[in-house]
């Protein structure tokens, strides 16, 4: 970073690719730097080097591919915000990355977006602030990636044609998440007095946002191990699915707000993932974290 300014490095072997970025990035030039490179081999070099805040890189380029070039810079340094520049119809190819090696531009990208998701990342990256907290974030290797299944379901919201049928056609495309959400709607959670066993009435009864949500909190709650560590994500994911719930509902009684009550929902069921990232980073620091707590009567 060069002063207090915010360095950005687009990378695409097109210049009109570079040309629309930067036209996008237009009324940021007076808060951030923005740099350009046609050639990925020596972009990545000079990223190796002299590191920028945030890297957007195209991904159909002849030298190297955009999510090969990302992973390399994740690599040495993992804590440049990365995202890369591709069409819809490679999102299944780059599913692996997305949300984890680096995050999803859609090709063309609305200048309104391509700006809100860098601050989105700036604004992360100012709230880690402490290189204690970076550390440990970056001990984990595997933070839960973004489902192409949450992002279909985001596509659709945005999309005209949205319908209950269409979201629950793509659900039922996965079965371990259409189990699972099947699974969660006749829990006690919810409190439906019949057995819900068809995914398109499950959308139906607990509406689009929330199975969004639930997609994504599946993916980001999962975990295989056992022991402790899968008993206690089990308990996090319990006391947050109450929490949401909660969360919704005096929201939508105060309020009586549908939006702002699906907001509360998002933040209940997400509201202790500190938890749940040192939990996986550093779990024997959390049992003794746990401890204290009970020993102080604090509740954790």
């Amino acid at each position: 970073m060069t002063g207090s300014k915010t360095r950005i490095l687009l990378i695409d072997d097109e210049i009109s690719g570079l040309d629309q970025l930067k036209s996008s990035l237009a009324t940021k030039e007076n808060e951030w730097i923005i740099e350009r490179s046609n050639t990925p081999q020596q972009a990545l070099q000079s990223i190796l080097e002299t590191p920028p805040t945030v890297v957007i890189c195209d991904h159909d380029m002849p030298q190297i591919n955009g999510a090969d070039l990302l992973r390399q810079v994740e690599a040495k340094h993992p804590f440049i915000n990365r995202f890369i520049n591709a069409d819809r119809a490679e999102m299944e190819v780059l599913e692996d990355g997305i949300g984890s090696v680096f995050h999803f531009l859609p090709k063309p990208c609305p200048g309104n977006r391509l700006i809100q998701e860098i601050q989105r990342c700036l604004a992360i990256e100012e709230w880690l602030g402490k290189e204690q907290i970076k550390s440990m974030v970056g001990t984990l290797g595997e933070l839960p990636s973004l489902p192409n299944l949450y992002l279909k379901i985001v596509d659709a919201l945005n999309s005209d044609d949205i319908s209950v049928e269409l979201i629950g056609k793509e659900i039922a495309k996965d079965l371990t998440i259409s189990a699972k959400i099947l699974k969660i709607v006749n829990t006690s959670y919810f409190g439906f007095d019949e057995t819900i066993s068809d995914i398109n009435q499950a959308v139906s009864v607990l509406g689009i946002e929330t199975v969004k949500n639930l997609v994504l909190a599946i993916q980001v709650f999962g975990d295989d191990r056992e022991g402790e560590i899968g008993k206690a994500t089990d308990r996090l994911w319990g006391h947050s699915m109450t929490v949401a719930q909660g969360s919704k509902a005096i929201m939508q009684f105060e309020t009586g707000s549908a939006k702002l009550a699906e907001g509360a929902y998002t933040a209940g069921l997400f509201h202790d993932i500190g938890k749940l990232i040192m939990l996986r980073a550093a779990p024997e620091d959390f049992k003794v974290a746990q401890e204290k707590a009970q020993e102080n009567s604090v509740k954790a």
